[in-house]
């Protein structure tokens, strides 16, 4: 079992190893906005992110940080993984969403799914695209 210190520690390396392996250009945008994004995750604009006060910029350099930054998928993808404990028992409670479309007949990777609607209190089955894990990055082992 870590101690707390300890815990502080790789969380700090894992912040750093973000930094400098997971983001490519405006690295120091991207850091900040990620922080904001996790300080405010039900932002309902950009602009409300930008107030967050981690994100010590400019609001346009959060547009500028979104448009020119790059992020190395591959390289967070390991530092994700290798934050998964390698012992005991692992349970990984999963969520999709779906984005209803009922009347776009010719949208292609429609399915039917269940939805929460809020005006009828209670469950109903839509037709849309459902957003969940990437199944591709599943089947990687990632």
């Amino acid at each position: 079992m870590n101690t707390t210190i300890q815990q502080i520690n790789n969380l700090i390396e894992f912040r750093q190893a973000v930094y400098q392996t997971g983001l490519a250009s405006n690295q120091d945008a991207l850091f900040e906005l990620l922080d904001a994004l996790i300080e405010r995750p039900h932002a309902d604009c950009a602009a409300e992110i930008s107030m967050s006060p981690l994100f010590r910029r400019k609001w346009g350099s959060l547009y500028k940080a979104v448009e020119t930054g790059q992020v190395n998928e591959g390289a967070l993808a390991t530092l994700f993984v290798d934050q998964v404990p390698k012992t005991g028992v692992q349970v990984y409670p999963l969520d999709s969403t779906m984005w209803a479309h009922p009347a776009a007949r010719t949208l292609t990777g429609m399915v039917y799914s269940p939805s929460p609607t809020r005006a009828l209190k209670r469950h109903s089955i839509v037709q849309g695209h459902e957003y969940s894990v990437d199944r591709n990055q599943t089947s990687k082992g990632i």
